[in-house]
């Protein structure tokens, strides 16, 4: 026990001292991290603890050499150095290399120098010499980025000896110069030395980015037995020539992006894409060496001046026989408008990728490229589909359908409105579709049908609750009967998206919560932001809660108000209607007892004499009896009780006083009888009830004004014929009798006569 314990503590304190040790030897202003050692000065002749592999050295002393001392043997460890001067102005900068002044690091794969040279003061023929990078034959990268102002016959001259760097594999010389002069490209025959000194080496990658140079392609030939990767970014090429046919086995990698190409953009302008019959012949001559790689970088090359790239003929070309070996493809930023073409059995590569956003494209053919089952990714964000949406909708709808192996769409930030129905129906392997930053109310996408979808990003659109209440109807069932093929889920997120939600919302609020399918969303209830999430569900019940009791409430109070006066209406009537029938009952006792007094005056002229009496006065009357239950004339008339030898005006005014409803019975011979005119204005002085009864059609222009006044403000009765062509009483002599008893009862008791017509 007791030695298990000390071989502990001897472990435990070993490791201890171990790690003080390593930080010790760390050297002064430097920090040790792990296997990196980064300084802000030259520690090349100090001890540097063994565990480091990789040297991070910044400087900015203008006066230093490298020859370092064979007593450091822990630099022998380094794989990675790199080394940064930082100028900080001054005409003299001396920098002194040693002969071998690398040998001590030994197992050095990597060594970058940078910033020398960023003055013209600074002497950068004492950088580069061949001697100087004697003994790193493990040196895979050469990394002389940065360097202003280094020449490339130093580099040349550098590596004219086979021996020196032989394992060099990656090389970068970005803003390599020609003698200093930065107007002057690197002209053709310096390039053709570069590569010269190069091929003796197993060289896989190229960097001659922010150059100024000539290309003859030809010559890179040279070194397509192993080279992998050529970059020209930001390179401006005054001429590329020898380009003819030209076709680089190796070369997996070209990187054109942001390089000013004169010539070849011009040719594409004006040669590439016409409905030249020689068109497979042209590519092949021009194009075999940049589409004769695997990834093709081609982003920001050409310019929207003097105008955009765009295509707008509609011709399909039969691509069989082009260079084609472009697997992925980037043409980002190149501000093409129209993609009106089409390409007719392009060989395209087994999973290609395609990246052409932030463009301007507003139309893609229907079959660009026909067929293109071998597309396994397109990139359209940042463009501008949604004019193709509002002008070719049918296009629109099926430019996609020719890509059947299509898993992963991108049509991010195109300002669409919306995705037809039919727009994934044949791209059945789809994967990822992202539609993010669109104007989106609804995504017609019918995901059940896309066995293969993992994943629906629809962030930043204007997303409506009811989308997502259709796709809780499709997936609201148990978790492993919505898993997807080859046991993948269902992902749609909906960050960004501000859903407008009610209180019918909450089970697809709550679905959404609970989902795994669903993620992000913010619901707007009541202007106020809650997130789906988190709390949204829980808020916007209790909301809807206090709100249904307060509607609650409130129809209570609604109801109890409405039952009160429908109570006090109920009553009122009632009140009324037993007023009324206690006037009639009184009527009726003072029908039985005064013979004087009666129910209506009827008045008509001389020539409807006959006809009043034989089909109104005695029905009238008849009918009068039976509802009152009390026999004898209730209707008085002219014929039958004015006083022999009295004036007529005071028998009608008298038999008018002592009848409570006064009946006109109206015919053209009537209204043109100034007597009966003046009955009219008698009873309308006595305010008595008057009822018009027509017994024929009276025009409006043969009336008396009082009669068309009264034919205008109130209902009336009058004559028809039936199919048998007796004469017929509408409304029936039930009805005018009811309206004779009631009008009298008012009349009668309340004192206060009115004009009533019926």
């Amino acid at each position: 026990m007791t030695s298990l314990t000390g071989i502990f503590i001897w472990i435990f304190f070993g490791g201890v001292c171990s790690e003080v040790s390593d930080r010790i030897m760390c050297p002064k202003k430097c920090e040790c991290e792990g296997h990196v050692l980064r300084c802000n000065r030259m520690v090349l002749n100090e001890y540097i603890p063994d565990n480091i592999t990789e040297v991070l050295l910044t400087t900015s002393n203008t006066s230093w050499n490298t020859e370092m001392s064979s007593t450091f043997t822990n630099w022998s460890n380094v794989i990675k150095l790199d080394i940064t001067y930082e100028y900080t102005g001054g005409d003299m900068i001396y920098f002194h290399f040693a002969n071998s002044s690398f040998r001590p690091f030994k197992q050095l794969q990597y060594l970058g120098l940078h910033g020398f040279g960023s003055s013209p003061a600074s002497y950068m023929y004492k950088v580069q010499h061949a001697r100087y990078f004697s003994g790193l034959e493990n040196v895979k990268t050469l990394n002389l980025s940065g360097n202003s102002h280094l020449e490339i016959y130093q580099v040349i001259e550098t590596l004219k000896e086979v021996n020196i760097l032989p394992s060099l594999e990656t090389i970068d010389l970005s803003e390599l110069q020609l003698l200093l002069v930065p107007s002057k490209p690197i002209y053709g025959n310096e390039f053709s030395a570069l590569v010269s000194v190069l091929r003796s080496r197993s060289i896989k990658t190229i960097i001659l980015d922010n150059t100024h140079m000539e290309f003859p392609i030809a010559e890179l030939r040279k070194l397509c037995q192993t080279l992998e990767k050529f970059s020209l970014r930001k390179t401006s090429l005054v001429s590329v020539y020898q380009f003819e046919s030209v076709t680089c086995e190796s070369l997996k990698v070209l990187d054109l992006s942001e390089a000013a190409i004169v010539p070849l953009e011009d040719f594409i302008r004006s040669r590439m894409l016409t409905s030249d019959t020689w068109f497979i012949e042209i590519f092949n001559t021009h194009f075999s060496f940049i589409c004769g790689t695997e990834t093709l970088y081609y982003n920001e090359v050409l310019p929207s001046k003097p105008r955009p790239l765009s295509f707008d003929n509609g011709v399909v070309f039969n691509a069989t026989g082009i260079t084609w070996r472009v697997k992925y493809m980037y043409f980002r930023r190149n501000f093409m408008e129209n993609f009106n073409v089409s390409f007719k059995n392009m060989p395209l590569i087994p999973g290609s990728e395609f990246d052409v956003s932030f463009n301007n494209i507003h139309y893609i053919h229907p079959k660009s490229l026909d067929p293109g089952h071998y597309i396994r990714k397109i990139n359209l964000a940042h463009n501008r589909l949604h004019e193709m949406e509002r002008s070719n909708p049918l296009d629109f709808e099926i430019f996609l359908h020719t890509f059947t192996d299509l898993e992963d769409i991108n049509l991010a930030y195109n300002q669409i409105s919306k995705l037809p129905s039919g727009m994934f129906s044949k791209n059945t392997k789809l994967k990822e579709i992202n539609v993010a930053g669109n104007r989106l109310k609804t995504l017609s996408i019918k995901t059940n049908l896309i066995p293969n979808l993992q994943y629906l990003y629809a962030v930043d659109n204007n997303l409506e609750i009811c989308f997502l209440k259709e796709i809780s109807q499709i997936y609201q069932r148990p978790f492993v009967e919505a898993n997807l093929i080859n046991g993948a889920n269902l992902i749609i997120n909906i960050t960004g998206n501000e859903l407008k939600c009610t209180c019918d919302d909450t089970s697809a609020i709550e679905w959404i919560r609970d989902s795994p399918f669903v993620r992000g969303g913010m619901c707007i209830y009541e202007d106020e932001k809650l997130d789906i999430k988190q709390n949204a569900f829980e808020k916007i019940t209790d909301y809807c809660k206090k709100k249904k009791f307060q509607q609650s409430l409130i129809i209570g109070v609604y109801i109890s108000i409405t039952l009160f006066y429908l109570t006090a209406i109920c009553i009122a009537l009632a009140v009324r209607y037993k007023k009324k029938q206690n006037k009639i009952v009184e009527l009726l006792r003072q029908l039985k007892t005064n013979d004087e007094h009666f129910l209506a005056f009827v008045s008509y002229c001389s020539e409807d004499t006959d006809f009043v009496m034989s089909h109104l006065v005695n029905q009238l009357n008849e009918e009068i009896c039976i509802k009152t239950k009390v026999r004898g004339d209730h209707i008085c008339t002219g014929d039958r009780y004015f006083r022999p030898g009295f004036p007529v005006i005071t028998e009608i005014m008298t038999n008018m006083e002592n009848s409570s409803v006064i009946i006109f019975v109206i015919s053209l011979e009537f209204c043109n009888k100034p007597w009966c005119n003046i009955e009219i204005k008698e009873a309308q002085e006595l305010q008595k009830p008057i009822i018009l009864i027509f017994r024929e059609e009276v025009d409006l222009q043969d009336m008396p004004k009082q009669v068309e006044k009264l034919f205008h403000q109130n209902t009336r009765c009058k004559f028809e014929r039936d199919v048998d062509g007796a004469w017929k009483l509408q409304p029936s002599f039930h009805v005018l009798a009811s309206s004779v008893i009631e009008l009298a009862a008012v009349n009668h008791k309340t004192g206060t006569p009115k004009n009533f017509v019926v």
